[in-house]
């Protein structure tokens, strides 16, 4: 099953041809399903989240179609963040640092280096975090305070990252090399 995917994601499909979707498990851990929207097919399911699945975003790492997986609720507090290699199925490895669950995830590149961004939050208890890491190494490269939970990101072509909150959406830029 995964040569299919591989071979959508060599293609340049992997984002349009594919969907990826958290669900609940009687742990309440998370699973990555990845389907074939053509087919319906079930691919493959990542397992490795011990937390629900809240956000999903895919890539290419020097050439490997990656995805880059967020977890977290409300009831465990703080947020997971792993990387998979969508040609093996294995994760590859885990972003460390948010202490609250992560509930959106971006991926880009700033001056030639693949780069997630992520945010976390929730809300009725306080503000949120965005952080920006390297994907490549999984350090950690950034990190931000914003006043409100994170609800949702994006990239600009500008090296900038839109963030949305409940009540303002910002744009924080990389004036220089990141």
């Amino acid at each position: 099953m995964l040569e299919h995917l591989t071979e959508l994601a060599e293609l340049g499909w992997l984002v349009s041809r594919l969907s990826s979707v958290g669900r609940r498990r009687s742990n309440s851990g998370g699973e990555l399903m990845i389907f074939d929207l053509c087919t319906g097919q079930r691919l493959t399911t990542l397992i490795g989240h011990t937390k629900p699945v809240t956000a999903v975003a895919c890539t290419q790492l020097d050439g490997t179609p990656i995805a880059v997986s967020a977890a977290g609720d409300y009831i465990h507090g703080g947020g997971e963040v792993m990387v998979w290699d969508l040609r093996t199925g294995l994760q590859r490895t885990t972003l460390i640092g948010h202490t609250k669950p992560v509930r959106a995830v971006a991926c880009t590149q700033l001056d030639g280096t693949p780069i997630a961004i992520t945010g976390a939050g929730y809300y009725g208890h306080g503000g949120g975090e965005v952080m920006i890491w390297d994907l490549r190494t999984g350090r950690l490269q950034q990190s931000f305070a914003m006043p409100y939970p994170v609800g949702s990101l994006a990239c600009d072509p500008n090296n900038g990252v839109v963030v949305g909150t409940a009540t303002e959406v910002v744009r924080l830029e990389c004036a220089h090399s990141c």
